[in-house]
């Protein structure tokens, strides 16, 4: 397992950026996705993101970026609907920056293979998605029932990253976006527009308040989700280390019944089938993978267990 951090919903990543974009700047976020998404994926494979030798994030030879969920559309092609926005707000630069102060919070952020072509650029780029959040979602649902998008290529160059998640329902699981989708997991969109039609921005002040207000509605309610699961998970680590404490203990009781090996043998092949993947189960209790596929059949097969 990752060290484990204090998760805090309402930290504001651009409070650590150095007036820099946070997704690549700030080190809080960068440790928040580290320790939330590094646990078993779906497809039995367990997703232990580091550091190491890298600019963000990675896991073995897949590296990893952070991508902001939210999008305000400040654009310059937008000025005359902003003009509009703004004659109806009482103090805009109030507004805007209560938006971002909520929207740059880990409810609203995700990572993404990063490389040239990724999903992060190409959904920014594309004149049918055009950052939106709700449809780049809409184009992973299609990913996985086999049916054609605006973002098929790059999804397909990421392919093995979705394989690990099985399906839609993994993805989404996995991630804590089931406030993006209903009971039988179909998107909700965030803006009443036809699907994939160019340039699917809100086009009138109604609009694009209620843009504004489903984004912040969705990360309220995603970050619940984060704050539950976070201490369901220190949960499931004060229960481990409890678990150390007993395996620890019980050697001492049963000393010249076994090797203290033999018992951080056993000890790995219990916390496997609690949820932990092998690689983490063995640094945990201090052996190697190799000793402990080499040992287990003998140490299982001995009677005094």
């Amino acid at each position: 397992m990752v060290e484990t951090v204090d998760i805090d919903v309402t930290f504001d990543f651009r409070s650590d950026s150095a007036g820099r974009d946070p997704d690549s700047a700030s080190p809080t976020l960068k440790r928040y996705h580290q320790a939330l998404w590094s646990k078993p994926l779906p497809n039995g494979e367990y997703l232990h993101l580091t550091t190491d030798n890298c600019s963000y994030l990675r896991n073995n030879d897949m590296y990893f970026g952070s991508d902001s969920i939210t999008a305000s559309f400040r654009y310059e092609r937008n000025k005359e609907l902003l003009r509009q926005v703004e004659q109806i707000i009482p103090s805009p630069s109030e507004y805007f920056e209560n938006y971002e102060h909520k929207a740059y919070t880990i409810g609203g952020e995700i990572i993404f293979p990063k490389h040239q072509g990724s999903i992060n650029q190409t959904r920014g780029c594309s004149k049918k998605i055009c950052d939106r959040w709700d449809l780049t979602l809409e184009c992973i649902r299609r990913y996985y029932a086999g049916e054609p998008s605006p973002l098929d290529a790059a999804l397909q160059r990421d392919k093995d990253f979705f394989e690990l998640f099985k399906d839609f329902k993994g993805y989404v699981d996995f991630f804590l976006l089931q406030d993006c989708v209903n009971e039988k997991y179909q998107v909700k969109l965030w803006l009443d527009t036809p699907l994939f039609e160019n340039d699917p921005m809100p086009k009138t002040t109604e609009d694009y308040f209620s843009w504004i207000n489903s984004q912040l509605d969705f990360v309220k309610k995603r970050s619940k989700r984060i704050t539950d699961y976070w201490m369901r998970n220190e949960k499931s680590e004060i229960e481990l280390g409890e678990d150390e404490l007993t395996t620890e203990m019980h050697y001492e009781l049963m000393e010249g019944k076994g090797t203290h090996f033999d018992f951080m043998v056993a000890a790995v092949y219990g916390a496997i089938n609690r949820g932990f993947s092998k690689e983490e189960a063995c640094k945990r209790y201090g052996i190697t993978v190799e000793e402990y596929e080499t040992n287990i059949e003998r140490v299982l097969a001995d009677p005094s267990w």
